[in-house]
């Protein structure tokens, strides 16, 4: 919603020990948000650590029970594409990475509609959404 000050605040009171994940996760869009890009990196590889035994776990069970978790793993990599995003002055490496941004979410289930909202709350730290405009208004429609 572009309240950074609300966010930062929200972030440091998630307990570490309760949510470890969330934590780690809104971290590194702070950090990424704020271009400490080290910074960014180090959460997200915690934010993976936590998630990786449960998804483990969960994946003997079913594939949908781990679904979510799934999900979580794909958003911490879109993270890392946003650095590298960031990072690059190459026009044609920023449409390619878009271009999979789109890609992936054409094909994530549009019933899905938290992922989605998710999804495009991630790039909208890139990409502004007056140029995303026919995701957000798919989105819309779905919701």
């Amino acid at each position: 919603m572009g309240n950074w000050e609300n966010f930062q605040r929200y972030v440091k009171l998630l307990d570490l020990n309760k949510n470890s994940y969330e934590r780690n996760f809104y971290q590194a869009i702070l950090d990424i948000k704020n271009s400490r890009y080290s910074d960014a990196q180090k959460h997200i590889d915690k934010a993976r650590e936590v998630l990786d035994p449960k998804i483990t776990s969960l994946l003997g069970e079913s594939y949908n029970r781990a679904y979510l978790l799934i999900q979580e793993m794909q958003n911490l990599k879109e993270l890392e594409e946003i650095m590298k995003y960031n990072q690059s002055d190459d026009s044609y490496r920023r449409r390619h990475l878009s271009s999979i941004w789109a890609k992936r979410l054409e094909y994530q289930p549009t019933q899905d509609l938290e992922q989605w909202q998710k999804s495009l709350n991630i790039r909208n730290l890139v990409i502004d959404k007056s140029e995303d405009i026919d995701y957000y208004l798919k989105f819309s429609k779905l919701a």
